[in-house]
Order: structure tokens, then C-alpha cells, then sequence
């Protein structure tokens, strides 16, 4: 029974430490796009199919997209811009 336990909770952390090194990866491979590395440079430094990095490329762009679309109908004052906080918010977060 203690084993079992053991071998679960150690095979949880192995997940969670697989799912953070997958997350760094794409924003490896995101981040040489973003430096406009042409795809097929970047499918073979990472050894992927130009495929996935398009997908890869395709999925940013649109969770990107929506982001400034919702920052749009929030009323942002500019929709580039991070959420408009107050002051009070500021000297908290220690900055003057």
C-alpha cells in the first residue's frame, strides 16, 4: 500500500515537471518564430515536422487574437495595453 502510494505521487510530480518542459519547448520554438527564424530552420533545430510548428505558430496567433479582441469589447483605453489599474494598486504592488 505505501508503495503504491509512493509510485503514484512520484509519477504525478513526473507529469507535472513533463507538462512544464513541454510548455518551454513551445515557447522555444515560438520564441525563434517570433525572431522570424523561417519555419524550416525552426522544424529542424527542434527536430519537429514544419506542420506542428505551423500549428504550433497558428494556435498563438489565435489565442493572441482573442486576447485583443476581449481587451477590445472591455473597454480597455488602449487594447495593447495592460489592464488600467489604480493607484492605490500601484503603491501596493511597491512601485510609486
Amino acid at each position: 500500500m505505501f508503495v503504491t502510494s509512493q509510485l503514484h505521487s512520484l509519477f504525478s510530480i513526473l507529469q507535472k515537471l513533463e507538462k512544464v518542459h513541454k510548455r518551454f519547448f513551445i515557447a522555444l520554438v515560438l520564441y525563434d518564430l517570433y525572431n522570424e527564424v523561417p519555419v524550416w530552420e525552426v522544424s529542424e533545430k527542434f527536430r519537429i515536422d514544419r506542420g506542428l510548428v505551423q500549428s504550433m505558430l497558428q494556435s498563438a496567433i489565435s489565442f493572441a487574437s482573442c486576447v485583443y479582441y476581449f481587451s477590445l469589447v472591455s473597454h480597455s483605453p488602449n487594447p495593447l495595453s495592460p489592464i488600467a489599474i489604480s493607484p492605490d494598486d500601484v503603491i501596493i504592488l511597491g512601485r510609486v
